[in-house]
């Protein structure tokens, strides 16, 4: 045995080419490596074997290894991925005199999760005289989850024991069956048993747990205090919040707002929303103060505007003195419930703001939506920070909804402007309102100097309006080749089929990219002229435009030979000839073999030789058979071999020629 790591790694490896009885024994022997690289590869070889199932009672016999866990838990592993075919073996020795491998076995089982398990379980559960494989017995059927134990695991509640009894709560919670909560609550006697216990009535419980939980909010532990909230929160997203209705006196209130301060963010979230659904105004600014705690702003948001106007429009007394951040959640908050008294707070604070704050200010100014913020709007149409720019936008197209000529008189205006952001940002508003006047502009906008410009005009162009294609069609003559794509994309849509010539000529593009969007395009247009220029594609020395032709023609479903793929095949790009193999893939034809298959069994990329290596192996022919062991003895990437073993176990008399 080497003390090289990757010599002993190595020759694992190659045992996946060889077939020797004893191929068994140096794999096990393997799991016990002090290497975890070389147990994990010792894993997958033994579960390729084709006796592997037959073999699980050697795997499971290095349970009783002490000395060495790698081992054991290699082994473990092994056997919950062999899954239900072993678990006759599993059951069969789960009266070991071994608790160690009793437990094991008890871990595997619920791993592998399988029903037939249960009994074994639950007599293991009742019976066994080591607590540890008691507890296990009830962990396990928890991953389980059989419902049809849950009374059997409610009477063994009654044990002393107190590990099995957590083990059962916790395993009753996982099953998620509804039980007589009344026969649990009892348990909450034995302090140490209070918080698996609030778990479990959180996952299970119904209104008759809001009472033990509500006192747990007093208990003076902490992790009981913790455990009850979330436990309420459970209840609340199960059962509805109705359930709390007259529950909650102010004085558990209290006790819930003070878990606001705790360090773990679960309790905190809990502690919003069983507050949030007591939320007064006084309440409301408890809950807004942590609008600059970055963990709970977003949830104090929801329950806040849950609240309605009347209780966030209160909130302005928290603006003075308040942070940026919270400034923001604020706005925010006024825009979207619509007070309009807040208005003055927000102008006056637009200049001093930074330009994150800016743009919320004007989103929310734009969805109060009054007349005379128009102008103020319009303005940040003008400055250089994009963001507050698109915010403007976004505020005049709200104010729009009320106001709309007088939005586009102003902003049309503004289309004048020299500097090209300031007239994208104009057409972006006029763009979005729509209407023959917006129209007017935006086709206007296509003649713009700034390819900035004529390219958001195309945004608001239909290539299906009679009255947009012309502009479009001239569009593909464009000097900027993102304006000449945006222009084919839009004229996709259309059903004009005098567009399919000039569509045509797009094809001799110097930019890849509009070609193929061009071959798209025109693969919407269907007919014989438009269908033989998308099939011109595949002969497009780029691959990009050839994946495009090849992905239309699918899409389309148009009817194609397959000779004109396999044509491709020898394409300089590999990501095209993956995109043509998996086209191939999905025909019975066998044709391309005997031109292409040993080609492409030595292509230079090994997911090609992998693809080429299962297609021939379903394809059955006796070149293909040859053409498979042929490169198995040359190829040197495993899991190229492994395909091609594979493929030749497809064939009759597999395996034994090689």
């Amino acid at each position: 045995m080497s003390t090289d790591e990757e010599v002993r790694l190595s020759g694992l490896q190659s045992l996946y080419r060889y077939d020797g009885e004893e191929r068994v024994d140096l794999v096990c022997a393997a799991l016990g490596d002090n290497s975890w690289r070389i147990r994990k590869e010792a894993i997958n070889l033994f579960l390729s074997l084709p006796c592997a199932v037959t073999s699980a009672e050697r795997i499971l016999v290095l349970l009783y290894d002490e000395e060495n866990a790698g081992l054991r838990n290699a082994a473990a592993e092994i056997l919950v991925k062999l899954g239900g075919p072993v678990l006759p073996i599993l059951i069969r020795s789960a009266d070991s005199a071994d608790p160690d491998v009793r437990k094991f076995i008890l871990d595997i089982l619920g791993d592998i999760g399988n029903r037939q398990a249960t009994p074994l379980l639950l007599h293991l559960l009742q019976n066994d005289v080591e607590t540890n494989v008691r507890a296990a017995a009830a962990e396990n059927l928890g991953k389980i989850r059989d419902a049809s134990a849950v009374p059997f695991m409610v009477n063994s509640l009654s044990t002393p024991d107190l590990l099995v009894q957590f083990s059962l709560l916790d395993a009753l919670g996982r099953i998620g069956s509804a039980i007589p909560v009344a026969g649990l609550v009892g348990l909450g006697e034995n302090r140490l048993l209070k918080k698996p216990l609030f778990d479990v009535l959180g996952r299970i419980g119904d209104e008759t747990a809001v009472s033990p939980l509500v006192a747990g909010l007093h208990d003076s532990m902490r992790n009981v205090r913790e455990a009850a909230i979330l436990a309420l929160q459970s209840l609340v997203s199960r059962c509805g919040e109705k359930i709390l209705t007259g529950q909650l006196t102010a004085t558990d209130l209290e006790r819930v707002a003070a878990l606001l301060a705790c360090s773990s963010l679960p309790v905190q979230r809990a502690a919003l929303v069983i507050l949030g659904r007591e939320c007064d105004q006084e309440r409301a600014v408890l809950l807004a103060s942590y609008l600059d705690d970055d963990r709970l702003a977003d949830d104090v948001v929801t329950i806040l505007a849950a609240r309605g106007h009347d209780v966030i429009a209160d909130l302005t007394k928290c603006w003075a003195g308040a942070s940026e951040k919270k400034k923001a959640y604020l706005a925010y908050l006024f825009g979207a419930m619509g007070v309009e008294s807040a208005v003055d707070l927000l102008v006056s604070e637009l200049k001093a703001a930074d330009d994150f704050l800016r743009s919320i200010l004007l989103r929310a100014l734009g969805q109060l939506g009054r007349i005379e913020d128009i102008a103020t709007l319009a303005g940040y149409l003008e400055v250089p920070e994009d963001d507050v720019r698109q915010a403007a936008v976004d505020g005049l197209v709200d104010i729009a909804r009320r106001f709309h000529a007088s939005v586009i008189d102003l902003v049309r205006n503004v289309f004048t402007h020299v500097e090209p952001p300031v007239r994208q940002a104009a057409l972006q508003v006029l763009g979005r309102l729509g209407g023959a006047e917006s129209e007017a502009v935006v086709l206007l906008a296509m003649k713009d100097e700034s390819s900035l410009v004529r390219r958001s005009a195309i945004c608001y162009l239909d290539g299906r309006n009679p009255h947009h294609c012309p502009a479009l069609t001239l569009a593909l003559t464009d000097e900027e080749s993102d304006v000449r794509r945006q222009a084919i994309e839009a004229l996709a849509v259309s059903a004009v089929r005098s567009l399919i010539e000039p569509l045509t000529l797009v094809l001799q593009d110097v930019d890849p990219w509009v070609r193929a969007a061009a071959v798209r395009a025109l693969g919407c247009f269907g007919g014989v002229e438009a269908l033989a220029a998308v099939r011109s594609g595949l002969r497009d020395p780029v691959g990009l435009v050839v994946i495009a032709a090849v992905e239309t023609l699918i899409k389309e479903d148009i009817p194609f030979d397959q000779k004109e793929i396999a044509a491709q095949l020898d394409h300089a790009d590999d990501d095209v000839v993956l995109v043509l193999l998996k086209e191939l893939s999905t025909s019975s034809e066998t044709f391309w073999i005997e031109q292409w298959g040993e080609k492409l069994l030595g292509h230079r990329h090994w997911l090609v030789r992998q693809k080429v290596a299962e297609m021939i192996g379903h394809g059955g022919t006796a070149e293909g058979q040859i053409l498979l062991h042929q490169r198995l003895q040359v190829e040197e990437e495993d899991i190229v071999c492994i395909a091609l073993r594979q493929g030749l176990s497809s064939f009759p008399c597999a395996g034994e020629s090689d």
